[in-house]
């Protein structure tokens, strides 16, 4: 896999970045003010940050991960990925590390790649995206990359 799929975001910012939201979180956890906190995040990831993401990271997302993905939204999907490089991604997604923090990045590439904006439905809740309610099904990459083209080329 190219390195542009395997690392989107500079290291240096990631921690950088990291060790703010460890601090916000920090306030968080005390009901103290982080107002300006959350502008200083904001500047360093390229997009505002509100109270409401916050909460909804606070004890779900690590501050490293909740770091990563506010970096990860101003990164440029490639718009060229080979088949073999979207098999890839879904292998990892479908046998994921403790602590991966490429998920989020590797959906919005084979949603862009693929054309189906309902990919991490086909992979993690199938009988949401086949609308039968059976989340039990067991697919491959193979089975999801051919299911998610399909379906891009019949919405585009």
């Amino acid at each position: 896999m190219r390195s542009i799929l395997e690392s989107p975001v500079d290291p240096e910012r990631l921690n950088l970045l990291s060790r703010l939201v460890e601090r916000v979180y920090a306030l968080h956890e005390t009901a103290h003010s982080y107002e300006n906190e959350l502008v200083e995040l904001g500047a360093l990831a390229g997009s505002a940050v509100t109270p409401f993401q916050i909460d909804c990271a606070f004890g779900s997302a690590s501050p490293r991960s909740f770091a990563h993905d506010l970096l990860v939204r101003s990164v440029v999907i490639p718009s060229d990925i080979c088949r073999a490089e979207m098999l890839e991604m879904l292998q990892h997604l479908l046998q994921p590390k403790r602590g991966e923090l490429r998920h989020g990045y590797w959906l919005a590439c084979l949603a862009r790649s693929t054309g189906d904006q309902r990919i991490s439905d086909l992979i993690y809740w199938p009988g949401e995206y086949f609308k039968d309610g059976d989340n039990s099904r067991d697919m491959s990459a193979e089975a999801i990359l051919r299911v998610a083209e399909a379906s891009g080329r019949s919405e585009n």
